[in-house]
């Protein structure tokens, strides 16, 4: 693999989400927290969040 290749996982179980960055994981999500980030940006920047 490339090491400079960036590894972007989905878990629905949080306590994943230190194992998965201490194996090399770039950015790791859940579902919740991805929908919470489009609630707020809806709030605070709506022109974005039409597009």
């Amino acid at each position: 693999m490339d090491p400079e290749a960036r590894m972007i996982v989905s878990i629905n179980n949080d306590e994943l989400k230190n194992t998965l960055y201490s194996a090399g994981v770039t950015y790791v999500s859940s579902p919740s927290e991805m929908a919470s980030r489009m609630v707020a940006s809806a709030a605070f920047e709506p022109e974005v969040a039409r597009s």
